[in-house]
């Protein structure tokens, strides 16, 4: 199928559709950090922890990525089992 577009094409390509995937569950992962920093009722203290928080979080999430575990990736996670299973070790590095 054809596409008019040049975005198109990219949604017919894998490793852009699990490159897009991964992006979009880390900046649903961020965009709710960022929310949960925001309000009169914030301590400092509070947003010092959970900054810290995601900054072990996304190193867990890296370290399972490289086992090629993909709980805590929903979008990719999808991806990759709607492809069978198949992700390229090339998107992974």
């Amino acid at each position: 199928m054809a596409s008019p577009l040049p975005i198109g094409k990219c949604l017919y390509d894998c490793s852009w559709l699990a490159i897009l995937a991964y992006l979009a569950d880390i900046f649903a992962y961020i965009n709710a950090l960022n929310l949960s920093l925001q309000g009169i009722h914030v301590i400092m203290f509070d947003v010092e922890d959970k900054i810290e928080a995601m900054i072990v979080k996304l190193k867990v999430c890296q370290h399972r990525l490289s086992q090629r575990n993909f709980d805590a990736f929903g979008n990719l996670k999808i991806l990759v089992s709607t492809n069978n299973g198949y992700l390229s070790d090339e998107i992974l590095n």
